[in-house]
């Protein structure tokens, strides 16, 4: 299935073995604070869904402000320039 790309950004918790065998999800990463310590949610550099909710267990709390648009730019303008639908 070529033509388009699906996007979800990191509050959609999609872990690999959850889209295994569908076509290519591609995650656009948030950033996160917990605790007082930023972090990015969602990248395979940042902090884990597991250590996510693991802090948050631990009492602290968790905050996020809506994604950047131009983040929503750097991820979507290489699919639009390859002529390539976004979902």
């Amino acid at each position: 299935m070529d033509g388009y790309q699906i996007f979800t950004d990191a509050t959609s918790d999609l872990a690999p073995e959850l889209t295994a065998g569908l076509p290519s999800v591609e995650m656009i990463p948030m950033n996160v604070e917990i605790g007082g310590t930023e972090y990015s949610y969602g990248s395979p550099e940042g902090i884990t869904a597991k250590e996510f909710y693991r802090l948050q267990r631990a009492g602290n709390f968790a905050t996020t402000s809506q994604i950047n648009p131009t983040i929503y730019f750097k991820h979507f303008e290489p699919c639009l320039r390859q002529g390539t639908d976004i979902l």
